[in-house]
């Protein structure tokens, strides 16, 4: 599953209430994410954002929330 690419649809059909971590993100005119290749996935947010601390090179990321968003500040990687 890692390093496949998966679109939105299919993120938050598989990974309901997850937070989803993506690299290689394939985005449309309002930079909203459309695809990308999995890193991470999880309830814990903490854990899912350090798995990209691992991603080398650095590229760019992506996290989704694939359920009902929480009411916390967003973060932007």
């Amino acid at each position: 599953m890692k390093n496949s690419v998966m679109t939105t649809e299919e993120i938050k059909a598989k990974f309901d209430s997850q937070w989803v971590l993506l690299e290689d993100t394939e985005t449309d005119g309002c930079l909203e994410v459309k695809s990308g290749k999995l890193i991470s996935r999880g309830k814990d947010k903490g854990r899912v954002v350090r798995a990209g601390l691992w991603v080398s090179p650095p590229r760019h990321l992506a996290l989704l929330c694939s359920g009902e968003f929480p009411d916390e500040p967003v973060m932007i990687l």
